[in-house]
Formats: C-alpha cells, sequence, structure tokens
C-alpha cells in the first residue's frame, strides 16, 4: 500500500486505476506512483518509521530463569500467546475463565523438553587465570495432562496437572566454582481444578485452588582450609 499524502492517497490510485483501466506498465499514474515513492523516502517521518521497524525485527535471545510456560505443545509453537485465541484444554493453566467455550469433554496431555546450555568465565584471584566452564549437557522433561467437561450451558468444571517452575543446571564437579555452587535444580508440580461460569454470553467467571509441590536442591563442595572463591563474570 502507498501512503497517504496532500495531493496523491491510497485511495485515489484505485479510483483512477477504475476510471482509466489501462494496463499499469506504461500508464501515465504509475510514473507519479514512482515518483511520489522516492519523495517520500526524503521524509524524516518515513525514514524514522524504517529505522523504527528495522530495529525491531526479532533476534536471538539468551537468558535464563526457571518460569516455565510449555502448559502445552500449542503454546509452544505460538510463543505462549494464547489468551486471545482459540482456546483448548490447557485453559486450565492460564486462563480456566475460557472453558466454558468448550463443548462436552476434552483431554489433553504431553511433555515438553528442555535442555539448558550456558558457559560462566572465572577469573583466580590469586594467579589471574581466566576459565570458561560449559554446563554439563542435561535434559527436563515437562509433562502436563488436562481435562474439561461441560455440565451444562453455564458450568464447565476442568483439572490439570503441570508446572509454573523448574529447571537447574550441573557444573563439572571440579570447576573453579565448586565451593560456591556446581549443581541446582528446582522442580514443581501443580494440580489446579477449577469451576467455570458463564455469565453472559461475553462473560465468564472461574474460580479454582491450586495445589502446588516444590523442591529445591543445592550442592556445592565443602571447603577445607584456605581457598579464595574466583570472581565470576
Amino acid at each position: 500500500l502507498l501512503p497517504s499524502g496532500p495531493n496523491f492517497s491510497t485511495e485515489h490510485v484505485f479510483e483512477r486505476r477504475r476510471e482509466q483501466p489501462a494496463a499499469w506498465p506504461g500508464h501515465p499514474l504509475s510514473k507519479h506512483i514512482v515518483t511520489y515513492i522516492g519523495e517520500s523516502m526524503h521524509n524524516p517521518c518515513i525514514r524514522l518509521a524504517a529505522l523504527f521497524c528495522f530495529l525491531a525485527m526479532a533476534g536471538t535471545a539468551h537468558a535464563e530463569g526457571f518460569a516455565l510456560y510449555e502448559y502445552s505443545a500449542r503454546g509452544v509453537a505460538l510463543g505462549g500467546s494464547l489468551m486471545a485465541r482459540k482456546p483448548d484444554a490447557s485453559v486450565v493453566a492460564y486462563n480456566p475463565a475460557l472453558m466454558t467455550r468448550l463443548p462436552g469433554i476434552h483431554l489433553m496431555g504431553g511433555v515438553s523438553a528442555i535442555m539448558p546450555d550456558g558457559k560462566m568465565r572465572t577469573t583466580d584471584p590469586v594467579t589471574g587465570r581466566n576459565d570458561t566452564t560449559s554446563l554439563k549437557p542435561s535434559t527436563w522433561f515437562i509433562p502436563h495432562a488436562y481435562y474439561t467437561q461441560q455440565l451444562n450451558d453455564k458450568f464447565t468444571v476442568g483439572v490439570g496437572e503441570f508446572s509454573r517452575f523448574g529447571l537447574g543446571f550441573e557444573y563439572p564437579h571440579d570447576w573453579p566454582g565448586r565451593f560456591n555452587i556446581y549443581e541446582v535444580s528446582l522442580k514443581s508440580a501443580s494440580i489446579n481444578p477449577n469451576i467455570a461460569w458463564a455469565a453472559t454470553d461475553k462473560l465468564s467467571l472461574a474460580v479454582g485452588v491450586e495445589f502446588v509441590y516444590g523442591c529445591l536442591d543445592l550442592r556445592k563442595r565443602a571447603q577445607m582450609g584456605i581457598y579464595r572463591s574466583p570472581t565470576p563474570h
């Protein structure tokens, strides 16, 4: 589409095209279109918009955290953007009020696999030696299961099993920071029963209880004698 201007607009192009059904190549109007586009690039606003679109292009991001959003295979494929989409049984985990949009009985189950990767750079405070240590390879499996059932036109019940927090990592047992930590794991499991009520055609409410089991395991080597811990980067 062409941007609107004081003497030229997209609507005007289509109107002229209908009035003069000539072929676009060589058409007198096409010359004005090319001229207008060339002149518009000198507009600071157009340049700023083009620069913003370039900077907004997505790139690869590396981060570490323990919050999990792998509630379903569909949710992983959509990058977690499920709130405004057609619901499935996994709504039990993120928006149980949407269960009223699921007729009949819905059953879902699956598992996600996560393989963390990372490196730590350290400097020995005594010798000044720099070391880079990589995480040991590991795979974490995140299961999920959901069940919803419509009782009538107004009420729907559902229950889900999933995990909101987890993951961990492990370094070699002889790495320079072993006296600070060499292994950590956080595991959690949630059981979440809910009941949803369709108050109107456009409003649904839900209430539920979430039972969460959690386990945190931190491990480090015992420090015997005098030792100065390396400085991490």
